[in-house]
């Protein structure tokens, strides 16, 4: 079944399946709207500086992709967790294995 729907970016009124407009799916009127809404903008990474593109919405939102390489990703994740889980703030921290799992080690 056909349903009129109006596109997010342009607002033209076109016709697309229902059960797919239900699905969250076209928003816009055709693929040459949706890369005028959607289109990259290059940021700096936060660990090394290297400018790399990022999609971004006219509205604003990001993609999740907040690294320019899996490297930086790995090495900010090392941060984090060194940051938060070091000392006091590890869940192991004070514990300690009970015999049966000593002598199993």
């Amino acid at each position: 079944m056909m349903v009129k729907t109006v596109c997010i970016h342009c607002g033209i009124t076109f016709e697309c399946d229902k059960h797919e407009l239900e699905r969250g799916q076209h928003k816009y009127c055709g693929v040459d709207c949706y890369r005028d809404a959607v289109y990259q903008k290059p940021i700096p990474c936060p660990i090394c500086g290297a400018p790399f593109l990022r999609w971004v919405h006219t509205n604003g939102t990001k993609y999740k992709v907040k690294y320019c390489s899996v490297e930086c990703s790995r090495i900010a994740h090392g941060r984090t967790v060194r940051e938060n889980q070091s000392g006091e703030n590890n869940p192991f921290f004070g514990k300690k294995h009970s015999l049966k799992t000593r002598k199993h080690l």
